[in-house]
């Protein structure tokens, strides 16, 4: 699977804007605050992604998935995140999109 297949569709201009405008647009897409979009970006940027767009893109792609998923209990548009909850949901992310 391509990254462009699990990436969730969004205006061009989103994956450009300053970090912190970025950041602002993941509170109100998904609820998230700065703290765990930040754990996110450090997980990908370790990973190996480094170019920034793509890096934002498949943050939006694991937030979408994660909303989606039997994580987000509540099925609200926030996503809430348990004591270490995130970093399990990135490992498992990212060993599915390497495969």
């Amino acid at each position: 699977m391509s990254l462009k297949e699990t990436v969730t569709p969004v205006k061009e201009d989103v994956v450009h804007q300053p970090d912190f405008q970025f950041a602002a647009w993941c509170l109100r897409q998904y609820g998230i605050n700065r703290g765990v979009y930040n754990t996110i970006d450090d997980w990908l940027f370790r990973f190996g992604m480094k170019d920034i767009v793509s890096r934002r893109m498949m943050i939006i792609s694991f937030l979408t998935q994660v909303r989606q998923s039997k994580l987000n209990h509540e099925n609200s548009e926030k996503i809430k995140f348990g004591k270490g909850l995130l970093v399990a949901a990135l490992t498992r992310f990212l060993n599915k999109e390497c495969v």
